[in-house]
């Protein structure tokens, strides 16, 4: 029977100067036994493609070669050569030894092949004890190889035996938290009256793919923290008690068209920074207003729609999404009636600098919902002091420069013109953040980072009833990331608030987080 490294046949002859990772090695045989092997330096892998049935198969072996005959024998009379899957021999590469090793024992298989089936004539008695001598020779590697060939067999039967598809993979991510506020609430209600929580966060993602450049992406949730930990407004519990809900936050399907675009599509958690390449801002950190994307990405996220970007050069690219509401699979709005959004950036990427500069146009059909709900102060969360419909156009640009490897500068401004529909009052907000990045801080794997904000503020407005910010609302937020391994690791953190135009003193939100990653 022949064993499964036969599959990786090896395009040089085998006999004599074919071990030309060992010259000493060569040096034990005769002129005659070596007259037909291959050039010490041509030796190579070959994947399956089934054996040769003729040497004139190899397009790039010529009669006129100084092994050709010895190949020849090799193919014609023992069948153990074979050449690479586009009909190659590739005589000029070189063999190692546990290639050599291979295609001896692949040789050797066929000669008791032979043996057994009582045609030992066929087999001179000068091949054999070639044979035998390459075989005592590579004894080490042989046994080496097939101790690695048993191993891999087991392997690949362990994993066909337990694997959950062929063709999804999951990521998983659960959280540890606990959570606490210190200073007065922050709407200026009075001091502080929550306790320290301690509570959960399970991220469950599928990642199918049906021809490997696309992508089907599910993700479950459940927590009893709420998915957003560092909002500003800071709720100690989402949901009742100790309850756990269970929801499916995440559905989208991505695929590239052409070898420069990329269309994304989903009935649920299409998120704009998803869609494009990059936000240009690179930070990590507690609040929701700073982590992970700014506000021209964060306020719209986890909607319906359709987007894609192209790759206009290596360093330049094109976006565009529309994104419909959570009311789009509801026949009282759909998915154009409802809350909606369209949106395109513009993105330079080169050596260690990233820049966006992108576009928001959104209508809130109910204008108290907020365009900047838990992100900005309570007079942007609802700049005309009621529920008539309202549209919002903001411009943004972000950059991020990686000034040495443990340093990465991130900066990001954006600008809004917001309107009433129903009265036609304009209001004018804007934010900013610098963000301060330390990969391997105290330590590889490591990561510090700080962040000086102004999140969003009212600064014109002609609703008298709401008016504008009276300062400039901040927000100081800093965090360490301890990796105890590749699956764990150990976040201390937190942020303040300054300013958010209320009477409240400044109000701080900390946590000590532990995160696995499966």
């Amino acid at each position: 029977m022949k064993q499964p490294w036969q599959a990786l046949s090896i395009a040089p002859v085998i006999l004599g100067a074919a071990l030309g990772a060992d010259q000493a090695a060569a040096q034990e045989f005769s002129a005659e036994e070596i007259s037909g092997s291959m050039d010490q330096s041509a030796r190579g892998w070959v994947t399956e493609q089934g054996q040769l049935r003729s040497v004139s198969q190899l397009s790039d072996l010529r009669p006129t070669d100084w092994s050709y005959q010895a190949i020849r024998a090799l193919v014609e009379r023992y069948n153990c050569v074979a050449g690479y899957p586009d009909g190659t021999f590739r005589g000029n590469r070189a063999l190692t030894r546990a290639e050599a090793a291979a295609l001896v024992n692949a040789c050797m298989d066929t000669v008791n092949d032979l043996i057994t089936a009582a045609t030992a004539t066929a087999v001179t008695d000068e091949d054999l004890g070639i044979l035998q001598r390459l075989q005592e020779e590579f004894q080490a590697e042989l046994a080496t190889l097939r101790g690695r060939v048993d191993t891999l067999e087991a392997r690949t039967a362990e994993l066909e035996a337990n694997q959950f598809s062929t063709t999804t993979q999951i990521q998983g991510e659960v959280i540890f938290s606990l959570n606490d506020t210190l200073g007065d609430n922050v709407d200026g209600s009075g001091p502080d009256a929550d306790n320290a929580v301690f509570g959960s966060r399970i991220r469950l993602g599928l990642s199918t793919s049906f021809s490997g450049e696309d992508l089907l992406y599910t993700r479950l949730f459940a927590g009893n923290v709420g998915d957003r930990s560092g909002q500003l407004e800071y709720a100690t519990d989402t949901v009742t008690g100790n309850e756990v809900t269970v929801r499916l936050d995440d559905l989208w399907y991505r695929f590239p068209v052409g070898d420069r675009a990329e269309i994304q599509v989903g009935p649920m958690g299409m998120e704009l920074d998803e869609i494009t390449p990059t936000t240009a801002w690179e930070y990590g950190g507690f609040a929701d207003f700073l982590e992970g994307a700014w506000t021209m990405y964060d306020d719209v996220s986890e909607w319906a729609g359709l987007g894609g970007n192209y790759q206009i050069t290596e360093t330049v690219n094109i976006a565009a999404a529309y994104l419909s509401g959570q009311g789009s699979d509801e026949p009282e709005f759909g998915f154009f009636n409802d809350d909606w959004s369209a949106f395109t950036q513009l993105s330079l990427t080169k050596d260690r600098f990233q820049m966006a500069v992108s576009y928001l146009h959104e209508y809130d059909k109910d204008s108290n919902d907020g365009f900047f709900a838990g992100l900005g102060t309570l007079k942007s969360q609802n700049p005309f002091a009621g529920a008539d419909a309202a549209t919002l156009d903001e411009v943004g640009i972000g950059l991020s420069y990686q000034v040495t490897p443990n340093f990465l500068l991130s900066a990001f401004g954006t600008y809004a013109w917001l309107k009433d529909q129903v009265n036609g009052d304009l209001a004018r907000s804007y934010s900013a953040g610098l963000g301060l990045v330390f990969p391997d801080l105290f330590g590889e794997g490591h990561e510090g980072g700080f962040a000086l904000g102004i999140n969003p503020t009212i600064v014109s407005n002609e609703n008298a009833i709401v008016g504008t910010d009276s300062s400039v609302p901040l927000i100081v937020d800093a965090y360490f990331n301890y990796r105890i391994s590749d699956a764990i690791t150990i976040t201390p953190g937190g942020f303040v608030l300054l300013n958010q135009g209320t009477d409240a003193s400044p109000v701080g939100v900390f946590a000590l987080k532990t995160t696995f990653s499966f």
